[in-house]
């Protein structure tokens, strides 16, 4: 619910849970996220799996950043 209510505020999101289509690629797309170093730190906190694997399920592609 977190990402839902600052994805609708137009901010980034925590977990990477909210993604969109794109009417003019015709793709899904991941809403911009908080922190792409620590997604998955705060994935694992809550019991979610890794977000590559989750959103893989529309085709995005997402490998995570380091510092």
């Amino acid at each position: 619910m977190y990402d839902k209510i600052q994805t609708n505020d137009n901010k980034p999101q925590k977990y990477g849970s909210q993604v969109s289509f794109n009417n003019e690629t015709k793709k899904y797309e991941l809403f911009p996220l908080l922190d792409e170093t620590k997604v998955d730190e705060w994935r694992k906190e809550i019991g979610m799996q890794p977000l590559a694997e989750y959103v893989s399920r529309w085709e995005i592609v997402f490998e995570a950043k380091t510092k």
